[in-house]
């Protein structure tokens, strides 16, 4: 599946996320009655937009489309994230060196999301928490992006006011698992301190983007 988002604002493809979250739940409201009812619904009375990549073929497994459209669904709720930063003017950003990071982000957003999805074969919690990494590096990226780097598999590492911070999954997080960016203590074997920030939901990663700076201000104070 290859959602199209040329043309498309931070708010369309959020919109659309939207509509798919909203198809999927009635379409698994109806499937609890039986597949027929599901497939009638989507077939007779539900109006599909015209930029919708999924669609629904006769005898195909109802359980599996609505998979499909949940897919489609955080894909757009990614690229609106993503989408919201290239329109707040932090889709390439330039350091002190006049060195462009935005490509790095890049690269370092490819590769979470691939290890999320090859280390835990795309569960629907991964699924979830991929979707927020456009926000979080981003927000990083604005307040420290000539330290952010990659640490291990599961986390990576920036700098902020003399302070070492880094960003990990963790399936505790929250009801459903997580986002924690956790400060680096000084000391042998880069001990961990509190926890800063937590996310565990797209509305946070959301509310983090634009106020990550001012959050780890509080967090040091």
């Amino acid at each position: 599946m290859a959602i199209k988002t040329e043309e498309t604002t931070a708010e369309q493809a959020w919109e659309r996320s939207q509509w798919c979250a909203e198809a999927v739940e009635t379409l698994r409201n109806y499937s609890r009655e039986s597949d027929h009812a599901a497939s009638a619904w989507w077939d007779d009375e539900c109006e599909k937009p015209e930029w919708l990549s999924v669609s629904f073929m006769p005898g195909s497994d109802v359980r599996g489309f609505i998979e499909q459209l949940q897919t489609e669904g955080y894909e757009w709720a990614e690229a609106a994230g993503g989408l919201a930063a290239e329109e707040d003017g932090f889709g390439s950003t330039e350091n002190d060196a006049g060195r462009s990071t935005g490509t790095t982000v890049e690269r370092v957003a490819d590769y979470f999301v691939g290890y999320l999805f090859d280390r835990y074969q795309g569960t629907r919690h991964v699924r979830r928490v991929a979707t927020w990494l456009g926000f979080l590096l981003k927000a990083i990226e604005r307040v420290a992006a000539d330290s952010l780097s990659r640490n291990r598999s599961r986390q990576l590492t920036f700098e902020y006011r003399d302070r070492r911070f880094k960003a990990r999954y963790d399936h505790h997080a929250g009801p459903r698992g997580g986002i924690e960016i956790v400060e680096v203590l000084p000391g042998r074997g880069a001990p961990e301190g509190e926890v800063a920030v937590t996310i565990t939901s797209l509305t946070e990663a959301e509310d983090v983007y634009h106020t990550l700076e001012s959050r780890l201000d509080t967090f040091i104070g």
